[in-house]
């Protein structure tokens, strides 16, 4: 059977394949100082910290992190380069169930809670809404499903990544549809990944991604204790809802408990 949104599985080369996406993650990080700072957030909680991309840099520039996934080998990772990093701690558990205390900020990036489906997305606000302050801050990204309905989607297969690093060469095919009744991206994707001149490995699996609209999302958010305070592109221009492809959310705990 085909692996489903696994990412712990392929753990060992998480980072290789997301290396494309560095100045990204840079530029959220740059961001998520500035608003952090402005709003006197000091204690912040990633919970889909993955090998640790948010997490520590954070912690680096002064923050009090803890860092959380679902993934033990993606952690085991972020354990690893965050030795000698002071301000964080790493553990493992579920952005649905796990409480970890109480933080002045939850950040969720890299389209993480949209893969889960609508049912624990919401588990998981309900979650976060326990584990903030009050008048704690959530920030997470995610797939515009505004942008997708008008038909902004390609269904062709691609190279998503690829490239050489450290005498490992590395390509990814990814190949995608969209149900636009269900709002659910289904992408396939095959990796094949050589080392040296070594008999390449390679690997295959499905993601499931559940999208929004900013409409969806405020609805949302008025059930499980928050309200839409900022939407950026997710490269943090102007938000566009017909032409911005991802968004960036900042969201603000207005009661203790949603319903």
């Amino acid at each position: 059977m085909p692996k489903i949104n696994d990412f712990d599985s392929e753990a060992q080369y998480y980072d290789l394949l997301e290396k494309k996406n560095q100045p990204s993650f840079n530029l959220i990080v740059d961001f998520l100082e500035k608003l952090f700072k402005k709003n006197n957030s000091k204690t912040i909680l990633d919970v889909t910290c993955g090998t640790g991309a948010q997490a520590i840099p954070l912690a680096k520039r002064g923050f009090q992190t803890v860092g959380s996934d679902i993934g033990k080998k993606l952690l085991t990772i972020a354990r690893r380069k965050s030795k000698g990093v002071s301000n964080i701690k790493l553990v493992h558990g579920d952005v649905r169930y796990t409480k970890f205390g109480k933080f002045d900020a939850v950040i969720s990036m890299l389209n993480s809670l949209g893969y889960l489906n609508k049912k624990d997305f919401r588990k998981a606000l309900i979650n976060i809404n326990s584990n903030l302050k009050e008048d704690g801050l959530l920030v997470f990204d995610n797939t515009n499903k505004t942008c997708l309905d008008i038909g902004n989607f390609t269904a062709d297969k691609i190279i998503d990544t690829a490239g050489e690093d450290n005498r490992t060469k590395f390509v990814r095919f990814c190949k995608s549809k969209y149900d636009k009744k269900s709002g659910i991206i289904t992408t396939k994707w095959e990796t094949v990944i050589q080392r040296n001149s070594q008999k390449p490995l390679e690997a295959s699996g499905i993601w499931k991604r559940q999208t929004y609209t900013i409409e969806d999302l405020k609805s949302i958010f008025r059930q499980t204790g928050f309200q839409l305070e900022n939407v950026y592109d997710r490269s943090l221009e102007k938000f566009e809802d017909r032409k911005s492809f991802s968004y960036l959310i900042v969201a603000r705990k207005t009661s203790a408990l949603g319903k």
